[in-house]
């Protein structure tokens, strides 16, 4: 649907041409949204994959790095977490607008998935109708998926960025 064609609010009836439409374009959402996500998994785990090789040799207290190795690795793991965080804000903001857009056909279609989810994610809890309420515990209502991903490739940018910065430092020093 093209932006100068707004969703208006107003339920449709099932069964109307404009309603299967609309409903033919949910399902098309709804595929690009799995799809979305899966790529968003399958690329934070290539990268954390990659950054957890990057970062093994720190954790190896028996091998002192080289002056090299912490501006290489330094280096690299800077700016393959900058790559990170540029590609999962990118994937997320698309799996962002195609929810929203999911919720606007929603409203139209008379459905409540995605605008229930909405609320489970403000909330904490949801009622379904004709089901025992679905509740959110404890450290999920402590953030996002979103926000915890964006913590832990920071988590990678700082520590990276801490050896680039000491190997320049040593290097200096010699």
């Amino acid at each position: 649907m093209s932006p100068s064609r707004p969703v208006p609010a107003a339920p449709l009836s099932p069964g109307t041409p404009e309603w299967t439409r609309l409903a033919e374009e949910y399902r098309g959402v709804i595929a690009m949204i799995q799809d979305t996500g899966r790529n968003i998994w399958v690329i934070n785990g290539a990268y954390l994959v990659i950054m957890g090789l990057l970062a093994k040799p720190y954790l190896d207290v028996a091998i002192a790095p080289t002056t090299n190795s912490l501006m290489l690795r330094g280096g690299v793991g800077f700016a393959l977490a900058l790559l990170w965080l540029a590609s999962f804000e990118r994937n997320y903001a698309f799996y962002n607008f195609r929810i929203r857009f999911a919720r606007s056909l929603e409203e139209r279609l008379g459905l409540q998935s995605f605008t229930l989810g909405a609320v489970l994610g403000e909330d904490g809890v949801v009622a379904v109708p004709g089901q025992k309420p679905v509740t959110m515990a404890g450290i999920g209502k402590l953030g996002s998926i979103q926000s915890f991903t964006r913590l832990l490739i920071g988590a990678f940018l700082v520590g990276f960025a801490i050896s680039l910065a000491v190997g320049i430092a040593r290097a200096l020093a010699a």
